[in-house]
């Protein structure tokens, strides 16, 4: 007998947050993300104003075939999911938390209320240990694909423009990282943008969550990509630790020097 029962849609949750002494930080993030070393994609694509009932949806866009589409929304973490009292909750600067779902296609469901207490359920455990171990290096971690609900309250969806990358988000997944593009001689900068906050609470100057730069976002692959980190190219040195200043041409050149004076030297005892 037929069935009109289908497969469910499937999303790979993520999360970004800060604590006491760090800046935003993604503390999980899908696993297939994680292990193409693609995750810091996350803080570029996420960002908004801080609403408990608006959902951002956003697609990913690059130089590859792939795409990925962010459901997402913005809150404020409870004192309750990172182990402090009441008084967190009232604290004048309150912390920002970006919580969503990855999806390899373009979701058909609608996002949930129930979604989304799901999605906070299976994060709060490691966003408690982030932010009591209040560490910039706590390693992001890696989670799997759920099923996405159809259950529980419909939630508004914001729809927000692409996000266009450099990156080639198909060939890290395949494991072909692209290459650094080789600095020019001399200065130079490594990435490319301005770091900006990665999230602001709702109504601040600026609004809401912005993106936030932690590593490449560039195609080229480069680490701290965004950060405008300034480099210096190195002096070429030799074994002694001096700059070198010569080469074959100026041993000849000094050669030619030597052979002159011999020649004037002769020259002038012969003419004595």
């Amino acid at each position: 007998m037929a069935t009109d029962r289908h497969e469910p849609e499937q999303g790979w949750p993520f999360a970004i947050t800060r604590s006491v002494r760090t800046g935003f930080q993604i503390v999980v993030a899908p696993d297939f993300l994680v292990d193409s070393g693609q995750h810091d994609l996350l803080a570029d694509a996420a960002g908004g104003e801080v609403s408990d009932d608006a959902v951002y949806r956003r697609e990913y866009r690059d130089r590859g075939s792939d795409r990925l589409w962010l459901l997402y929304r913005v809150v404020y973490l409870k004192g309750g999911d990172v182990g402090q009292g009441d008084d967190f909750d009232r604290h004048d600067r309150r912390t920002p938390l970006i919580e969503g779902v990855v999806c390899r296609a373009r979701p058909g469901v609608a996002p949930t209320d129930e979604l989304f207490a799901s999605l906070h359920e299976l994060c709060t455990a490691t966003l408690r240990r982030f932010y009591l171990e209040d560490s910039e290096i706590f390693p992001v971690h890696g989670r799997g694909p759920i099923d996405l609900p159809e259950a529980g309250r419909t939630l508004q969806v914001e729809e927000q423009n692409p996000y266009e990358s450099e990156r080639n988000l198909e060939a890290a997944l395949r494991g072909r990282h692209p290459q650094p593009r080789p600095l020019p001689t001399g200065e130079a900068y490594e990435g490319a943008g301005d770091a900006t906050g990665l999230a602001r609470p709702g109504g601040a100057a600026g609004g809401g969550a912005g993106p936030v730069r932690h590593g490449a976002d560039a195609g080229h692959g480069g680490q701290g990509a965004g950060q405008g980190r300034r480099i210096d190219a190195e002096p070429v040195t030799d074994h002694s630790g001096g700059r070198r200043r010569g080469g074959p041409s100026a041993l000849i050149t000094g050669l030619a020097v030597v052979v002159v004076v011999l020649l004037i030297v002769l020259l002038v005892v012969g003419l004595s």
